[in-house]
């Protein structure tokens, strides 16, 4: 009898359905010393490691803090390892804090360490200069699929660093869009419109691997052309990159360069700004306005010559036929450029075929 008790009370202390699961969580900060409002920014990563059993998470409450408001938080999103978000939330739970479900949870192995970051997108409203940052108030703020399982951390209560909010953004485009592939010398515009409340002191612009840069020609600032004194350009391989000596901008900034496009091909002109303790921050193409097909407009298939005799005396003329295919549908004009000639001697004319 003593024999079937104790194996009864093995059985009991060894057996799973009795075994209460333990989730470890630990975290690091992940937040800059800048955030951008209107990008989503990763501000902590946790790592959860299943001890006895694999467990489901399901949620977690993220709480805000800093001056900045909760308002000014767009959302609060989870991401998983690749940097993909798992789960979102617009709508604040309390006057202080985010609750994120994850569909269907995730799954945190025993095998396996899991780690998620906690994102947060700043509205445009937030003010710069305020600060922000995030925290897992207690480990009660996760959930998980069973009442049996107990949370624990190393570390308690999980917080990233404050970050100091700036408003540095910027729209951009360029003209012309379409241009023929066998000029050689052909002229761009590219604008940046701030959007933000930051200035701005550093424009770079690249230039698509079809197009070859040949040269900036002036900077316009607020419809003004600067002198080469007020800013530096810093000219790398099929690179422009402008940076104000003066003061930074929120005005309208204006490259104009030149560059071949010699190459069929539809480049896209990707550019980035400086300013405000920020650095690189990627611009926002207007309405996609900043890639540029470069392909053939028009060939001149046939010059020929109809009147080949002229008198120099300014009033007569020689008249010329030209064959042309336009398979590409532009608006523009077509040019005919001939040197001035003065010379009262014969003169013969040799024509030939030249795409345009």
């Amino acid at each position: 009898m003593r024999t079937v008790l104790a194996l009864v009370l093995l059985l009991v202390f060894v057996s799973p359905a009795f075994a209460a699961g333990n989730l470890e969580v630990n975290s690091s900060s992940l937040a800059p010393a800048y955030i951008n409002t209107r990008n989503l920014t990763n501000m902590l990563s946790l790592n959860f490691n299943a001890t006895t059993e694999d467990i489901r998470l399901v949620s977690i409450n993220v709480t805000i803090s800093g001056n900045a408001t909760i308002g000014n938080v767009s959302s609060v999103s989870v991401l998983n390892s690749t940097g993909a978000v798992l789960a979102a939330n617009s709508t604040n739970l309390t006057g202080t804090k985010f609750i994120i479900f994850i569909p269907n949870g995730i799954n945190v192995s025993t095998l396996n360490i899991t780690t998620l970051t906690v994102a947060v997108n700043l509205s445009a409203s937030a003010a710069s200069g305020s600060n922000l940052s995030v925290r897992i108030n207690d480990l009660n703020e996760f959930g998980v699929n069973t009442t049996a399982t107990t949370i624990s951390s190393s570390a308690g209560a999980s917080n990233s660093t404050e970050s100091i909010i700036q408003d540095v953004h910027v729209s951009t485009s360029i003209i012309p869009r379409i241009v023929d592939t066998y000029v050689t010398n052909q002229t761009f515009i590219y604008t940046f419109l701030p959007t933000g409340t930051n200035s701005i002191q550093n424009f770079s612009l690249s230039i698509p691997s079809g197009f070859t840069l040949v040269n900036l020609s002036s900077v316009e600032v607020g419809g003004s052309n600067l002198s080469a004194g007020f800013y530096t350009n810093t000219t790398l391989s099929n690179q422009l990159n402008i940076t104000l000596t003066s003061t930074s901008t929120t005005s309208t900034v204006k490259l104009f360069f030149n560059a071949n496009t010699s190459s069929p091909a539809v480049g896209f002109f990707t550019s980035t700004v400086t300013g405000s303790n920020l650095t690189g921050v990627a611009t926002d193409a207007m309405s996609n306005q900043t890639n540029v097909t470069a392909k053939v407009l028009l060939n001149v298939t046939n010059i020929g010559a109809i009147k080949t005799v002229a008198i120099v005396n300014n009033s007569d003329y020689w008249e010329f036929n030209f064959t042309i295919n336009v398979p590409s549908t532009v608006s523009g004009m077509v040019q005919f450029k001939m040197t001035n000639w003065t010379s009262t001697e014969s003169y013969s004319i040799a024509l030939s075929n030249q795409t345009s």
